[in-house]
């Protein structure tokens, strides 16, 4: 199994390589039995993606897929690809970057746009970038004007389906 370091800090694997070969991870009995169902089941092609819970005490889920990535020789094609979705965010400064380049934003409304896609409100946000509440609310319009967004929601949808939390 090939890991991002992301995934090499969170994820625990068995400590002697497995006799089949590969790294395996280290799970209990029953997520390591619905895993290799999973993958098998992509495998073959009777489904072509599931979820997978891998840990019930920290909640974390993997995505698994078909895999589509072509490597060069002599690596062997992975047949599946996992995915895990962490409830963490970008440093609030990327986010504001990526967006200010992405939507052509200022800087301060690039900040205002990235509080709000973290939930909070206009007056919320704006009282933490030190705005008035009339100021807020004046940049939240040219924020949705510059993204094509039609309010928080839209903008939050906009935000998280993007590049930004990549960042």
């Amino acid at each position: 199994m090939a890991t991002d370091p992301q995934a090499e800090r969170i994820l625990t694997f068995a400590p002697a390589p497995d006799p089949r070969g590969g790294r395996r991870l280290q799970l209990l009995p029953a997520a390591a039995g619905a895993l290799e169902k999973a993958c098998s089941a992509i495998a073959e092609g009777s489904i072509e993606a599931t979820a997978v819970l891998l840990d019930s005490a920290r909640d974390l889920h993997m995505l698994l897929r078909k895999c589509d990535l072509v490597l060069p020789e002599p690596h062997a094609r992975p047949a599946v690809i996992g995915t895990l979705r962490l409830a963490v965010r970008e440093d609030e400064r990327a986010g504001t970057r990526i967006l200010r380049e992405l939507h052509g934003l200022s800087d301060r409304e690039a900040a205002l746009a990235e509080k709000l896609s973290r939930g909070e409100t206009i007056i919320e946000a704006g009282r933490a970038l030190r705005l008035t509440d009339e100021t807020a609310r004046n940049y939240s319009k040219r924020i949705y004007a510059k993204t094509g967004t039609r309010g928080q929601g839209d903008l939050v949808r906009e935000v998280l389906g993007g590049l930004t939390p990549f960042a």
